[in-house]
């Protein structure tokens, strides 16, 4: 309408100085301040350098000419954002670190040289070039943030910020470079917050506040967008969408076929078209019109490009997307950020990136997704493209189209896609591909469908192949015969073969040879080259004479690009035709120059070195690069930097492309150790790791063993071999090398006897024995009793060398001292050595020693060994040892595992002749009783008064049990007048902790812990149990020690006490061979760690039992081999510890107990199991009514499944009633995913790549299940089965009343609704075993099921799966089997108990029988005392422990419960009932009018409960606070009881510990459980103030924000309400209404 007037931007803009120029005055700095140089700050640059050299003329540094050249000066490229506070080298250093890709002539602005410092004397100018930033980042192409965390964290600077909002506004985020660490990146994404950043001027913050505003609507959306940018590291598209839009110029755009899809039914939209088509061009227009016309459409793309790898990077392409989404979403941004950055940034596999960063966050977004990949078939391997390719698809060769297949197409319904490819894509099978992708619901398009036949404007392109008019329109030398209207893909190739041959033509044959070289190093590259690199080939001078320079070939950001695929695909098959327009060109040329020049930058590498030039060096084929080649691998150095960026994979892919013939014997070694050792490598890529792994994994003599062998020389590592170059293994086993400490640190003089015994060519002569021998088994390698003989002669030989008895000594000290040393050359078992064991003592076993032998004094041992050898019938007696008959070194040839409690055959093995017995040691039996504990507890207070807090054990031990049994050299515990005799006994609990850490941490945790057991419960704690005499009574001392693992067998479980701020239990060797001793023993469930979450988390990620400290370095020897032989290697055992600490599983280990007790003499049919395992349906459903044996049924089809499919991964999860934690469906995910862990490598290694935090903080069934069993399964290839038991018992309780004629209680059975929800979601390979009652969820179990699995199900009576006659005498009869349980064990029921088949009245029956004839005998007083506890009983909600009803007063009643010890029990200080049967028969006859439990009231148990609990609110247990306030509000609320809820109600202090605790839900369950007529004001009020600010109130509980929230939330004159300005008035706020 009229003429805009061109403002002119400020001259600071061109203020911009080049990188030779920056250089310059590094030097001239560097000159005058010396070694200051490397820490003065920004600051301190501007006010010694700057300001005085500007002085005279009051100017900018850069318009000196003495400084700064005039021609050096110019517009910038980037823009250079930093703080002040930071120092100046860092600066200096990461801008050129970033820009090595740059010419020297690229200008950068910083703003201490392109601003005039002198503010005083020209305010104004100054003013003027500070305020014109945003001017200078407009006219920028980014802007470089040079981070110095040291120094200052530069999101906490409003001007910082600022300029990366205006870069963000003017380039997008993918114009922000940040330069920093990943740890620095963590820390700056939590930190960004533009209101809470400082500034000096108060005006400068206002205006900067203003601007974010106007750029993006408020300061959240800023921080979030930022942070987004941060976190994810996006991939930029800017570059092409650029050239796109510039290409489309003209084009008339028709998206009505697009819009018709959009609003029609299929998922995905398919562009089907020819090479240059205009696909990625109409993807980037897509992008413009559905921003415009459908902005609630949340759109999203990644756009392949074959020529740089990072694009068809997966994992890249889902931070791309995801950076995507998040700006275009709150909801996706919000699930998004509430990952933990660190877990975000070190998510690396497709599968994890995926499921935290794209389909998490897409399930909270309810609009509609759209996302677009771009150009998928140039994701295909090159090689598909070549003519005559008549190959197969290259497995896994397109990872976007894996990615596709596998991952996105499992998001929601609202998630589209717009797929552009070739038709040709896949070898031509993609149209069907995706047809079965997306199940048919697939519409294709071609782009021409997409364009008007008229172009709208002049100059439009035309139509066919448009990359044919792009070059007809930009290269001007095509002349006038090239105005076809439509071209296909030959006429492109012929454009570009004119292009080519008339620009070839005019040139020179040396500049034609540097044309070549230039092509051919720019078809090998695997990313776009930078022009830096070029420069330092002597290639860039070549770049101008490119054919069509700045058309076919351009520069964007400093690296080369090619204007379109199609162009690298006619240059590959015209470098292989004849008659080609480009002669000579040849790729393999273009890798050997480009791994040649890498190769000079080996020590120092960029990314791209470490990332391809193995794979350069590979694809050349020519003799210079394969001596290079070598030279890398040969190089470790190199090689750890490579593993380290995550790259083996990298370079074990182009090794292995090397054909066989072509390899040296450097690469094909080095190929097949890192094919072998790479994931070992990468858990700790480091120099010392590499070769400690190639000493151990690598084959003897080969490339890998020879260079391990040459470091540890040069280490000065004890190589039994000498020269190191024979492939002699010497003491480098596993066992060994991993202490490295251990073998520098021993006794010279030991291995110069080892030494002398060997003779040359020993080593390799025994090696070849080992491997003759190799196919023997170890359960035929038992000894005689002469072999036994001479084998104590030659240990009493060996000690007494020493100094030592051999009464003296244990086995562990055989073992590790003489066998392991006296086998170590030859690596083999101990009785192969002819020397020590004559070949004819050696036979089949008939008599077998027990594992507990190995801490039993050695002679002990011996000596019961020859006796009972002696006595043997056997005309030729053998027997087994296990460190004799097992071969200790590890490698990866060979390697035996004695699985003792596992291995059936162990078991047939020792049913087929004699195990020997050996007694335990006397220090298993010196546990001592909590009473005791506390008695000494109150004995060491006394003494040492407050110090008592802070002293260590270790400080216990000398100033105090030393010193008390030194006149005796005794044990504490020995000491009556410290512990009564009665004290002392067998103990229940192994307390496991660290000297380093304090005693009153010990003591008062293992009492908390043990709060619920009754005093005589006993525990072994070392420092009382162990005589700590150790110089005087080294012999006892040591055996006492070496016990440890008996007294763990003997105890029922251990505790370990963890006190982190002293010491970390993980890196001490012993507590954690203690812990692998409880789970060996007694499972993982056995350990009781004692700890936060946050000691939890630090805890798992620091075991490492090959890295723990020991004193003694035999011990730490004999732990690792104990390890080995219960685990097979360190890592598993590793990984079976870690898991346990990170799920914290329940446990069954009680209820599997009893199961297989009550099932002895059953003899079991598992044929109708077997056929449904190999049949198709999907579940087996075992259905009968209570007591039918259902539970025991699972836990012997578990036995039986481990012995007769040990392939098939199983897990189970025992549902029960009475304990509301079974009932929980995440504790039930977590104990599944452990078990399964505990089976699955595959599934282990997935969960282990979860961050722990996250893990630990998983409350939801849903982000659970996702996490922790369906992504983790999804890597399990073998077949999965889960066993639910019980699935009845999770119905609520009131639908098994008599006369229940309500609905099914909405998600009442939270089990089958996780079994609904998710479980069936999983993997066609994982299979269900569920047992239930009949008449569960309603009597609807059985349709349900039907339904659940889509008719999938098989049904089982139990009475199917155990044979008729019994197999033992005594066995049990049949129906409900819990009767059978009951005639067995209660004496008192008499001879007419004795029916063979009984159901559930006949149950019911037996049960009244027991209680009639138990309660009759009871006086009055008693009766109510039994009544009282049956109450109690059934009102908890969990198992009630024996130490709560004490304090009850109801535990006097326990042993006058009808059937004691049958129908109620004790187990782990608890007590149970039965079974489910006898608590629904106690409810039945509490309501039934002549009751045999007469006078029986739940709601007096439930008031019971909550009256005692109550009495205990301030020091809550995990108990009270989840139930306290449903047991008070399930007591019908008498006064008391009324009472006590409202008080607990106005205990806001207690409030805030149930909502801490994650218990609000429970709470407002238990106040809405009461009916409107029984609430109280307070109880009403708090209830309805709960539902409506729980969420709130869980996000931060602490009391502050509970008094915010109700002033905030409650109605005015409500009791929240009123409390919190009760509780504002005692803390003194201003509120407006504090008065009121």
């Amino acid at each position: 309408m009229g003429t805009t007037v061109e403002i002119p931007p400020p001259a600071t803009v061109f203020k911009g100085l080049s990188l030779a120029a920056l250089r310059g005055l590094g030097v001239t700095l560097r000159a005058q301040f010396g070694e200051r140089w490397n820490t003065m700050t920004t600051e301190e640059v501007v006010k010694e350098f700057v300001v005085p050299r500007t002085e005279a003329r009051q100017c900018r540094l850069v318009d000196l000419p003495e400084y700064v050249a005039a021609e050096a000066v110019g517009r910038p490229s980037y823009f250079i954002s930093h703080a002040w506070k930071g120092t100046f080298a860092t600066l200096f250093n990461r801008v050129l670190e970033f820009l090595v890709s740059a010419s020297d002539e690229t200008g950068v602005w910083v703003d201490v040289f392109a601003v005039n410092q002198h503010r005083e004397a020209l305010h104004q100018q100054n003013r003027q070039d500070v305020m014109a930033f945003e001017d200078v980042v407009e006219h920028c192409v980014g802007t470089i943030v040079v981070v110095d965390m040291a120094r200052m964290n530069p999101a906490t600077r409003a001007w910082c910020v600022y300029e990366w909002d205006a870069t963000i506004w003017h380039h997008g985020s993918d114009g922000l470079q940040m330069l920093m660490s990943e740890e620095d990146r963590v820390q700056i994404v939590g930190s960004i917050d533009i209101e809470e950043a400082q500034c000096f001027h108060l005006v400068d913050k206002a205006m900067i506040l203003q601007r974010v505003r106007e750029h993006h609507g408020d300061a959240a959306t800023f921080n979030h967008m930022l942070q987004t940018s941060l976190l994810l590291a996006p991939l930029s598209y800017r570059a092409d969408q650029q050239r796109h839009r510039q290409r489309s110029a003209g084009t008339t755009w028709e998206w009505g076929a697009v819009e018709a899809w959009l609003d029609g039914p299929h998922r995905a939209l398919c562009v089907l078209a020819g090479a240059g088509t205009g696909k990625s061009t109409i993807c980037t227009m897509l992008m413009d019109h559905l921003a415009a016309e459908r902005p609630r459409l949340v759109v999203a793309a990644h756009f392949l490009k074959y020529s740089d790898q990072r694009r068809l990077d997966p994992v890249l392409a889902i931070r791309s997307l995801a950076h995507q989404l998040a700006s275009r979403s709150a909801a996706f941004r919000e699930r998004l950020f509430a990952l933990d950055p660190a877990h975000v940034t070190a998510l690396v596999d497709p599968e994890s990136a995926f499921r935290d960063l794209l389909q998490a966050p897409l399930s909270q977004v309810r609009e509609p997704v759209l996302i677009l990949l771009d150009a998928l078939d140039e994701a295909d391997p090159p090689e598909q493209y070549l003519p005559g390719f008549r190959g197969n698809v290259k497995a896994c060769g397109n990872k976007t189209l894996q990615l596709l297949t596998r991952q996105l197409v499992q998001l929601g319904a609202n998630v589209r896609f717009v797929i552009t490819t070739r038709p040709d894509a896949v070898c031509s099978q993609i149209e069907p591909l995706l047809g079965r992708i997306f199940a048919d619901s697939v519409t294709l398009l071609r782009p021409e469908a997409l364009r008007s036949e008229a172009a709208a404007e002049p100059g439009a392109q035309g139509t066919g192949v448009l990359v044919y008019h792009t070059v007809a329109k930009e290269c001007a030398a095509l002349g006038d015969s090239w105005g076809k209207d439509h071209a296909d893909l030959s006429d492109v190739y012929s454009a570009y073969r004119r292009v080519f041959a008339s620009a070839l033509a005019e040139l020179s044959a040396e500049d034609r040879d540097g044309v070549l070289a230039l092509l051919e190093a720019l078809l090998a590259a695997q990313e776009p080259l930078a022009e830096s690199s070029l420069q330092r080939m002597g290639l860039a001078g070549a770049m101008p004479r490119l054919p069509g320079w700045g058309c076919l070939f351009y520069v964007v950001e400093h690296h080369v690009y090619l204007l379109h695929k199609s162009l690298s695909d006619w240059l590959l098959q015209e470098s292989q035709a004849e008659v080609a327009a480009v002669r000579g060109l040849e790729v393999a040329r273009g890798h050997e120059r480009l791994g040649a020049f890498l190769s000079r930058h080996r020590a120092s590498p960029s990314a791209y070195c470490l990332k391809y030039l193995l794979f350069h060096l590979a694809s050349s084929r020519l003799d210079g690069a394969r001596r290079q080649l070598d030279e890398a691998l040969l190089d470790w150095s190199f090689l750890v930097r490579v593993v380290q960026s995550r790259n083996a994979g990298r370079a074990a892919q182009a090794l292995g492309s090397i054909p066989q013939s072509a390899h040296s014997e450097v690469s094909y070694d080095i190929l097949r150790w890192l094919r072998l050792a790479m994931h070992e490598l990468e858990e700790n890529p480091c120099l010392e790791h590499f070769a400690a792994t190639a000493w151990m994994t690598a084959p003897l003599g080969s490339v890998p063993h020879m260079k391990a062998a040459e470091h540890a020389a040069r280490r000065g590592w004890e190589c039994s071999e000498k020269s190191g170059q024979q492939g002699g293994r010497g003491k480098a086993s596993k066992g060994n090398l991993s202490l490295g400490k251990r073998d520098r640190e021993k006794d010279s003089t030991e291995h110069d006897e080892a030494s002398e015994e060997r003779l040359p060519g020993e080593a390799e002569r025994r090696v070849q024995e080992e491997l003759n021998f190799r196919g023997k088994s170890m359960w035929d390698l038992g000894i005689s009793a002469q072999a036994v003989k001479q084998l104590r002669l030659h240990l009493e030989s060996f000690f007494a060398h020493r100094g030592r008895p051999l009464a003296a000594v244990t086995i562990e000290d055989v073992a590790v001292e003489f066998v392991l040393e006296r086998t170590k050359s030859s690596r083999c078992r101990f009785v192969e050595l002819a020397q020590y064991v004559d070949g004819s003592e050696v036979g089949t076993p008939t008599h077998f020693v027990r594992p507990m032998t190995w801490n039993s004094p050695f002679v002990t041992v011996l000596e019961k060994i020859q006796r009972t050898l002696e006595d043997a019938e056997e005309v030729e007696a053998y027997v087994w040892l296990d460190f004799l008959a097992v071969n200790h070194h590890t490698t990866t040839q060979q390697h035996e595992v004695v699985d003792y409690a596992g291995l059936s055959e162990y078991d047939s093995k020792a049913k087929m002749g004699t195990t020997v017995e050996i007694p335990p040691p006397a220090t298993v039996f010196k546990g001592l009783s909590l009473a005791a504990l506390r008695g000494l507890g109150v004995t060491l207070r006394a003494q040492f008064g407050e110090r008592w807090n802070t002293m260590t054990t270790e400080e216990v031990v000398k100033e105090f049990v030393v010193p008390r049994t030194e006149a005796r050299q005794c044990r504490l515990v020995d000491l009556p007048e410290y512990v009564a005799a009665e004290a002392v006994g067998r103990p229940s609990y192994f307390i496991s902790h660290a000297w380093k850490g304090t005693f009153a941490t010990l003591f008062n945790r293992v009492l908390e812990f043990l709060v619920s057991a009754s005093d005589e419960t006993r525990v072994w704690v070392d420092v009382f149990a162990v005589n700590q005499h150790r110089e005087a009574l080294h012999q006892q001392n040591r055996q006492d020690v070496m016990a440890f693992e008996d007294v763990v067998e003997h105890c029922v479980g251990t505790i370990v006490v963890v006190d982190m701020a002293r010491m970390n239990p993980a890196t001490r060797a012993w507590c954690v061979y203690e812990w692998d001793a409880t789970i060996w023993h007694h499972g993982s469930d056995g350990l009781q760690m004692l700890m936060s979450e946050e000691d939890r988390v630090q805890i798992v990620g620091s075991i490492d039992i090959e890295e723990a400290q020991c004193f003694h370095l035999v011990d730490k020897a004999m732990i690792l081999q104990r390890v080995r032989e219960h685990h097979g290697d360190a890592a598993t055992f590793n990984h079976m510890l870690q898991t346990s600490l990170l799920l914290a599983p329940l446990s069954y280990r009680a209820d599997q107990r009893r199961h297989r007790q009550r099932s002895a003499g059953t003899a079991w049919e598992w044929g109708a199991v077997e056929a449904w395992l190999d049949g198709p349906h999907r579940a087996l459903c075992v259905l009968d009514g209570a007591g039918t044996g259902k539970s025991t049924i699972c836990t012997m089809l578990m036995d039986h499944l481990a012995a007769e499919r040990p392939r098939l991964v199983v897990a189970a999860h025992f549902l029960k009633y009475s304990d509301q934690r079974r009932l929980d469906p995440v504790l039930a995910i977590r104990s599944l995913a452990h078990q399964l862990a505990s089976r699955s490598a595959a599934f282990r290694e997935r969960l282990f790549a979860l961050d722990p935090a996250h893990v630990t903080a998983l409350v939801d069934p849903e982000s659970a299940f996702r996490d922790l069993l369906q992504a983790p399964l999804s890597q399990v290839r073998e077949p999965v089965l889960i066993l639910l038991d019980a699935l009845d018992e999770a119905d609520p309780p009131e639908q098994y009343l008599p006369g229940f004629r309500g609905n099914v209680k909405a998600c009442g059975n939270k089990t089958l609704q996780l079994l609904t929800r998710q479980l069936v979601q999983l993997g066609a390979n994982v299979r269900f075993v569920i047992t239930t009652r009949p008449d569960a969820v309603c009597s609807q179990i059985e349709p349900l099921l039907g339904r659940i699995f889509a008719d999938s199900v098989t049904l089982l009576r139990p009475e199917a799966l155990r044979s008729e006659a019994a197999a033992e005498p005594g066995a049990q009869g049949t129906g409900v089997l819990v009767y059978h349980t009951v005639a067995k064990e209660c004496a008192a029921l008499g001879d007419s108990w004795g029916k063979d088949h009984a159901d559930l009245s006949d149950v019911y029956s037996a049960y009244r029988r027991v209680f009639a004839s138990a309660l009759a005998e009871l006086n009055a007083e008693d009766r109510d005392g039994v009544l009282g506890l049956l109450e109690a009983l059934l009102a908890a909600q969990e198992p009630l422990a024996e130490s709560s009803l004490q304090r009850m007063g109801l535990a006097g009643a326990m042993p006058r419960l009808p059937g004691w010890g049958c129908l109620f029990y004790v187990a782990e200080h608890h007590v149970y009932l039965l079974h489910k049967s006898l608590s629904d028969w106690l409810l039945q006859e509490s309501q039934a009018e002549g009751a045999a439990v007469r006078g029986l009231e739940v709601a007096r148990g439930h008031e019971r409960l909550g009256a005692f609990l109550s009495r205990h609110r301030a020091s809550p247990s995990a108990y009270c606070l989840k139930y306290l306030l449903f047991h008070l509000a399930s007591s019908r609320l008498p006064d008391g009881a009324c009472r006590q809820l409202d008080e607990a109600l106005l205990d806001w202090s207690f409030l805030v510990r149930v909502v801490r605790s994650k218990n609000a839900g429970r709470a407002a369950q238990a106040l809405g459980s009461i009916p409107q007529s029984a609430h109280s004001e307070v109880s009403y009020d708090m209830l309805r103030w709960l539902r409506l600010a729980m969420h709130k109130l869980e996000r931060n509980p602490c009391l502050e924000h509970f008094a915010a929230m109700a002033w905030g939330t409650a109605p005015l004159g409500s009791v929240p309400h009123m409390k919190a300005a009760e509780h504002t008035a005692r803390r003194g706020w201003e509120s407006g209404h504090g008065q009121q």
